[in-house]
């Protein structure tokens, strides 16, 4: 039990972590032991251009990462790599010769970065001592302290220096719209508060790590991503933004694996098993948590074991309602493997615009509820939602904004790609009461133009997009432009900066890859869904 809380220390001295290549000798599958440079790339190539052209070659890589005129491609072993080098060096692909060779693995984040600070061992004492605990608070909320009004201001800015990278690219994309404007876009208007700035965050994802203060499993959060060469994780019950119920579930979590023989999972070398957990709450009292672990070698039996320590520990706590596991590999990618259920409900629900939204493991919700009624209400009244409007509810989840304002339009439809979502939007209808709304599942660009075939020209379509932070996937984008029906187009951002491409590419002038009338930015409002950190929601009206 000692050792398994020890192993952070000891793996620190292992002779390999001085190598930033040590992980190319450790067992388990990393790709970049076979990949390959492929260069001399034709201009303008698309991430689904070069695809097919591999697929047509036979070759379906693990990986690959665009660099321009240039390409780092991964594949699943050494016969595909050496392949490959065979096949495709001197090929012609679109009038370009391409040139194909071996590529040097890429070091490991967290040697590199121990390598570079052994370099630049001098720093500053003070801040070598100030404890984890502030560090992380300093990390998780920065403008903890500090006066709303001010955190208000400080998110306005940085939308507007958003919109000004946004209108310097609109001189190059539509130099027309740009000259009309006279070189301006829409005001930003004020930051919308939330109504609370404590307790709110109804959702976390918590590491599952070693505190480097006292060696000690912790459930909490990374002082930065494995990326930039972080393992350590540091305590969160001091943190304003979380509920008193999650923190006494993480204190629990914390204790069972502290009890268990089984250590924390390591990215750096891959030992352990405990990764993470998500816990979701509700203001009606409910608590689900989604425990990861690496599975390592088990055999089932030992599977069984485990799951069944973990079933008693949920029974014995009387904290959770909902309890999931799932068992994750080293490559994370947690949707694409299956949770299992070890006790209580299959959901938890919240009211929101005093309507009762049912919430499945997976699913998106917005993690402030109080201050994403005050979005919603924003939407519609930017976006004059009225009894003729036809609202199209696209990346719409679990249909929170289309159901919370439907009582103020004609009909809803929502399109969502996550057929689960679509279950829970549909479900949330009828326990509703509300009838005029109609969910789809599939590709909004698949989907978009067959339902504004059957509506009417004259039927006022009004279209609402809260996309993924890295926003609108270009073909939805290229869908939303082809749609002359609709007119007006409200956009929710969570980051600016990210969803930029997004509105330059609605605001383009017209061609053939972008058809349809551009879209005019009208309106832009920062709103304060997380307050004591530096983000906001981002609302922009679109008009054409």
């Amino acid at each position: 039990m000692l050792r398994k809380q020890f192993f952070f220390s000891e793996c620190a001295e292992m002779a390999g972590e001085t190598d930033p290549y040590a992980y190319l000798n450790r067992e388990g599958f990393t790709s970049e032991k076979f990949k390959v440079e492929i260069s001399n790339l034709p201009k303008y190539l698309g991430m689904g251009q070069f695809k097919k052209f591999l697929a047509k070659e036979g070759f379906v890589p693990h990986k690959i990462k665009p660099m321009g005129r240039f390409a780092y491609v991964c594949f699943k072993d050494d016969m595909e790599k050496e392949k490959a080098i065979e096949k495709l060096n001197g090929v012609m692909f679109r009038g370009s010769k391409l040139e194909v060779k071996i590529a040097k693995p890429m070091k490991d984040p967290l040697v590199k970065k121990r390598k570079f600070d052994e370099v630049n061992s001098n720093v500053d004492d003070d801040k070598e001592s100030v404890p984890i605990s502030q560090k992380i608070e300093n990390v998780t909320l920065p403008y903890q302290g500090m006066p709303l009004s001010e955190q208000h201001s400080l998110k306005k800015k940085y939308v507007e220096d958003v919109f000004n990278a946004y209108k310097n690219e609109l001189k190059h994309a539509n130099r027309s719209l740009f000259q009309s404007q006279d070189g301006n876009l829409c005001p930003i208007e004020d930051t919308v508060a939330s109504p609370v700035d404590e307790h709110y965050r109804n959702k976390c994802d918590f590491t599952i790590g070693i505190n480097p203060e006292n060696s000690l499993a912790t459930v909490g959060f990374r002082l930065a991503s494995y990326k930039k060469g972080a393992c350590s994780v540091g305590p969160i019950a001091h943190l304003s933004h979380l509920p008193l119920k999650t923190i006494e579930a993480v204190a629990a979590l914390e204790e069972f694996v502290r009890k268990s023989e089984h250590a924390p999972y390591n990215p750096e070398d891959h030992t352990g098993i405990w990764k993470n957990v998500v816990i979701r709450t509700s203001d009606a009292g409910q608590m689900m948590a989604i425990l990861v672990m690496h599975p390592q070698n088990f055999e089932e039996k030992a599977l069984v074991e485990l799951k069944k320590g973990i079933q008693d520990f949920v029974v014995e706590s009387g904290i959770f309602t909902s309890f999931f596991v799932q068992f994750q590999g080293a490559k994370k990618s947690n949707d694409d493997v299956a949770l299992e259920k070890l006790s209580g409900d299959d959901f938890i629900s919240e009211k929101l615009c005093d309507l009762e939204f049912r919430i499945s493991p997976l699913a998106f919700f917005q993690v402030n509820t109080k201050a994403a009624e005050v979005l919603y209400r924003l939407v519609g009244d930017i976006a004059n939602v009225n009894l003729k409007s036809i609202l199209l509810d696209i990346c719409c989840g679990t249909g929170t904004i289309g159901l919370s304002l439907a009582k103020r339009c004609k009909k809803v439809y929502g399109i969502e790609l996550i057929p689960s979502a679509i279950e829970d939007a549909t479900y949330n209808a009828k326990a509703n009461a509300i009838e005029n709304c109609e969910f789809i599942a599939g590709r909004a660009e698949e989907k978009i133009s067959r339902l504004l075939d059957g509506l009417r020209e004259e039927d006022e379509i009004i279209a609402v997009v809260d996309p993924p932070r890295a926003g609108l996937h270009q073909k939805c984008t290229q869908a939303l432009r082809r749609a002359s029906k609709i007119r007006r187009l409200v956009y929710i951002s969570c980051d600016a900066k990210c969803a930029m491409k997004s509105f330059v590419d609605l605001s383009r002038a017209t061609s053939n890859t972008y058809s349809g009338d551009p879209f005019v930015p009208k309106r832009a409002i920062p709103v304060d869904l997380f307050p004591n950190t530096s983000h906001c929601e981002t609302v922009i009206l679109f008009e054409r």
